[in-house]
C-alpha cells in the first residue's frame, strides 16, 4: 500500500492552548477552528526519575478523576509514556486502576496507560504523557507533537531529568 500525505489546515481536535503549544514542534502556525475553546495551558512538570514521574501522574490522575475534584470518567483520561519503560508502568493510580486493554478503557474500567508509538491515532480528553527522552532530532520533534497533539482539552507533560 502506498503511504499518501495529507495536509491538515486546520486544527480540529484541541483547544487553541493546546494547539498553540504543538506548533512549537512543526514549522509555522496551526490554525484552529474559529469557534474552538479557549482552554488551559498545558502544564509542565519535572521529575527526577520515572518513579517520581509515575507519582506526579498518580496525583493529576486524583485531580481530574475524583468526582469532588474533575470529576471527569476514566475513558476520558489516558497516561503514555514511552514503550521502553513498559516494565515500570503502574498497575494503578491511588484507587484508580490502569490498562492497555482499549476496551477496558472504553468502558470506564480503568485509565489507559499506553505508549506513546500505540496511542497514534487515538485521542483522549485528558493527557498525561511522560517524557524520558528529549532529544531534538526530527523524528524526535515529530513524536513529540503527535503525543502532545492527542489530547483535546487537558495536556500535563512530566519531564524526566534522570533517565
Amino acid at each position: 500500500m502506498d503511504h499518501v500525505d495529507f495536509q491538515l489546515e486546520q486544527n480540529c481536535p484541541n483547544t487553541v492552548k493546546i494547539a498553540q503549544h504543538c506548533e512549537t514542534f512543526v514549522s509555522g502556525p496551526i490554525p484552529v477552528l474559529e469557534n474552538a475553546p479557549e482552554g488551559e495551558e498545558p502544564q509542565i512538570l519535572k521529575a527526577k526519575t520515572q518513579e517520581e514521574a509515575f507519582r506526579l501522574a498518580e496525583r493529576k490522575v486524583r485531580e481530574w478523576c475524583l468526582p469532588n475534584e474533575g470529576g471527569l470518567e476514566l475513558r476520558q483520561v489516558a497516561v503514555l509514556s514511552d514503550g521502553a519503560t513498559r516494565s515500570q508502568w503502574p498497575r494503578k493510580f491511588g484507587v484508580f486502576g490502569t490498562t492497555e486493554n482499549l476496551s477496558t478503557w472504553m468502558s470506564s474500567k480503568a485509565i489507559l496507560m499506553e505508549s506513546w508509538a500505540r496511542f497514534k491515532g487515538l485521542e483522549a480528553d485528558a493527557i498525561i504523557l511522560i517524557e524520558t527522552d528529549r532529544t531534538e532530532g526530527n523524528k524526535s520533534r515529530a513524536n513529540r507533537y503527535v503525543a502532545r497533539s492527542r489530547a483535546k482539552h487537558l495536556l500535563t507533560i512530566i519531564e524526566v531529568d534522570g533517565v
